[in-house]
Order: structure tokens, then C-alpha cells, then sequence
């Protein structure tokens, strides 16, 4: 077994050049948040009613900006996202998960992907009316969609712009499916919502987690809900007759695979009757960022474990894996289907796309025009 991760330290007054410079074997400097590349993961932990951001200390201010894009729906077919079409009202993500490959997404908007993603957060005030108009569309086919497949729906900016609460509402109203995912507790402000949907097969929620260690949770995704507040989100929804699972995601070799089962195991009993789960990606542009991660939080034997399943941690694309981690993969693979058989997952409903109904012409075309005017 290996030894236990390290922690994040007290805060030091390291410079710059010291928390980025040196890369040698031995115990780094921590980073400052106030350098460029440096993470915020020594932050406490986000609390089920508050963001869990402290404006002492020296922590960055966040910024909110408006998104300007013309569409809230994109469609996908990577073999490696379930949902062939997803809504995302906000680009940037607080909750400040290390490893998330939506990062990438700021640098296309020039913008660093350590901590402008995690306080630059592009938001799109009209999400709801830009859905109505795509669902109006001539020809729109209605098939399964999520919600927060890219950044998380539920992240703190949620609780003051109730974006996603307005897209759920369009989608109840059109009768449309729908599939949330979140690590936060503030979806359990929607549950009423969505127990209704959910009685016309219309929703169904799944809470990502990748470890039960409160400790580790805290440097890996800081201002996620705790792993306890998770299990109880899938308790709280699961008993107000929402159909909810899990997903182990990602699963991170040599550091929270060993947990796979015991996770399982609790989100089954808190009331999950699905499990899925996706192995760690590492594209090229995450490289630094999690490289710094690891120097300061994970054991050697971690580091080293990585270094061989990815070849120095380097993902030639966003969905390749090489031969040692297309192995690891497949066992895994095995492990996790063995593990649900065992437990009992009884399987998440299919969702009902039988009951859509487009949005009336004139209504559409009318909330395109205002949304022209208000965009130009």
C-alpha cells in the first residue's frame, strides 16, 4: 500500500520563483495563491451553505463576466461522454477540481487554466431563453441531454444567478428529459422541481465522487461538497423519489482506485441506483498544473505510478490512452463491474422522451428577437 497523501500546509511567504522553480526530489516549497500556476487547494473546505471562499488571506477576488455565446446546447460524439447533447450556463468552474479537463476551455479565451478558471467564471444570463429557441427549432429531435457535463451546474455562482434552475424549468415545461451532474448539495434546492420531472420520467441526478477521505477531497476538489454531504445529497433526493447515482470520477491510479468498492458500497446504501465511472485524463494542457499537484500532495510511489500509466502524464489528444493505461483500464474495468454486480445496483430508469413538446412558433421566434436585441 502506498503511504498517504500530504496534506495541504499553512500558507508560507515563498516567492514566486520558489514555488515554481524547483522541481527536484525533496519536500517543495507550497505554492503561493498568488502566483501564476498556483492552486488553491489549501483553501477550507466549501460548507453545504456558504462557497467556502475567505476573502482574507490574500485569496483572489472572483470575477463574473457575461458570456456572450449565441447557443447554450452542445452535442458531442466522443466515445467517452455518455450524453450526445449537453447544456452548460457557466464556462469556469470555483469548486476548483485539480484535474478537469474543462480548464482547457479558458485557454481558448485567453485566460490561464489554473486560477482564472477557478475565478474568471463566464456566465450566460440568458440560457434559458437561448434553450427555448434551439428546442423550437424545425426538426429538433428530443434525446436525452445533462447538464453540467463540462462545469459543474451547481457551482456557488448557481446560488444567486439561478441560471440552471431556469434551464430545469424550461425543460419541465416542455416536457423534456433531462440528467444533472454535480459534486454540490445546492442541487437539493431544486428537489421539488425536480421530484415532479422525475415522476414523468423526466429527470434524474448523478453526484460525482472519487474518494471518501474528507482530507484528500479537500486538496483535490476544494470547494466541492464534502464526500459526507455527498452521500447525503444522494440520500436527500433518492428518498424525495428522485432516481439518482453515482459516478466514481475520475478514478486516480494509485491514489483512489483502492476505494472503489467501500465508495460504491456507500452511495448503494445512501439510496444510488446507478454507478458509472471514467478513468483519469490527462491532456497536454493540464500537464503542469497537475505535475505541480502531485509534487506537493501525492507520495512518490503515486507520482511514479502515473508517470508509467501515462508516459510522463502525456495523453497525445484527449481521449488516447497508452498501453499501460488501456491495461489498467480494462482491469479496472472488471473490478468496478464486479463490485456493482456484488452490491446490487438496481439500474437508473430510461428517461422519457415520448412527452416533448417544441415550444409554440411565435413564443420562439419572438424570444429569439428579444435575445438578438439583448445581445447586440
Amino acid at each position: 500500500m502506498v503511504e498517504s497523501f500530504r496534506p495541504a500546509p499553512p500558507d508560507t511567504a515563498s516567492e514566486c520563483s520558489d514555488a515554481l522553480g524547483d522541481t527536484s526530489p525533496g519536500t517543495p516549497e507550497p505554492p503561493k495563491t498568488g502566483c501564476p500556476g498556483a492552486r488553491l487547494s489549501a483553501l477550507p473546505h466549501a460548507p453545504e451553505d456558504e462557497d467556502g471562499w475567505h476573502e482574507s488571506g490574500g485569496t483572489p477576488t472572483r470575477q463574473r463576466a457575461v458570456d456572450r455565446s449565441k447557443k447554450v446546447m452542445r452535442s458531442s460524439d466522443r466515445r467517452d461522454q455518455p450524453f450526445p447533447q449537453s447544456l452548460d450556463p457557466y464556462r469556469g468552474c470555483e469548486l476548483g477540481c485539480v484535474y478537469c479537463c474543462a480548464r482547457a476551455s479558458h485557454g481558448g479565451l485567453g485566460h490561464a487554466l489554473d486560477l482564472d478558471f477557478e475565478t474568471r467564471i463566464f456566465h450566460k444570463p440568458h440560457a434559458a431563453r437561448l434553450l427555448r429557441r434551439k428546442l423550437g427549432k424545425p426538426g429538433y429531435t428530443c434525446q436525452p441531454t445533462a447538464i453540467g457535463a463540462n462545469t459543474d451546474a451547481y457551482q456557488p455562482a448557481e446560488s444567486e444567478l439561478q441560471l440552471t434552475r431556469g434551464l430545469l424549468e424550461v425543460l419541465y415545461e416542455l416536457r423534456h428529459p433531462v440528467t444533472l451532474l454535480t459534486k454540490s448539495a445546492l442541487v437539493l434546492r431544486d428537489r421539488e422541481l425536480l421530484a415532479i420531472m422525475a415522476r414523468a420520467g423526466l429527470a434524474q441526478v448523478l453526484i460525482s465522487m472519487n474518494t471518501l477521505d474528507a482530507d484528500l477531497a479537500r486538496v483535490l476538489e476544494p470547494r466541492a461538497a464534502t464526500p459526507q454531504a455527498r452521500l447525503d445529497t444522494i440520500r436527500a433526493l433518492s428518498e424525495a423519489g428522485i432516481p439518482v447515482g453515482v459516478v466514481l470520477a475520475p478514478v486516480i491510479p494509485g491514489l483512489t482506485d483502492r476505494e472503489i468498492e467501500e465508495l460504491l458500497a456507500a452511495a448503494r446504501e445512501a439510496g444510488a441506483r446507478g454507478a458509472s465511472h471514467t478513468v483519469l485524463r490527462l491532456p497536454h494542457s493540464l500537464l503542469a498544473q497537475f505535475d505541480q499537484w502531485l509534487l506537493w500532495h501525492a507520495p512518490k510511489p503515486v507520482s511514479r505510478l502515473l508517470a508509467m500509466l501515462y508516459g510522463k502524464y502525456g495523453c497525445k489528444g484527449t481521449g488516447r490512452r497508452s498501453g499501460g493505461l488501456e491495461h489498467f483500464a480494462e482491469l479496472l474495468d472488471q473490478r468496478f463491474r464486479h463490485a456493482c454486480e456484488t452490491i446490487g445496483f438496481p439500474g437508473l430508469p430510461a428517461l422519457n422522451t415520448g412527452d416533448f413538446r417544441a415550444p409554440p412558433k411565435v413564443l420562439a421566434e419572438n424570444e429569439a428577437g428579444d435575445e438578438q436585441g439583448r445581445l447586440f
